[in-house]
């Protein structure tokens, strides 16, 4: 529950005093950014929240950099 407080905190802040600014102003490339960011941290709140083994991007990139890397070794040797 502390951490759903803490994500609706952080949109709520962003959202009083970040985005009026930008908006005002028609800076949208930074607006659009700092959504961004904004749906990729809460994202990663909510995974952290209802996973117990959040998931290890390290392991797919290795799932799909390893043949590759395979078949290079395989023609240098």
């Amino acid at each position: 529950m502390w951490l759903w407080l803490g994500v609706i905190g952080a949109w709520a802040w962003v959202f009083i005093v970040e985005i009026p600014p930008l908006f005002g102003k028609r800076r949208m490339k930074e607006l659009m950014l700092i959504i961004l960011i904004m749906i990729l941290a809460t994202s990663g709140s909510l995974v952290f929240m209802y996973m117990n083994v959040p998931p290890n991007p390290v392991e797919w990139i290795t799932k799909i950099i390893s043949p590759y890397a395979r078949a290079l070794y395989s023609l240098m040797s």
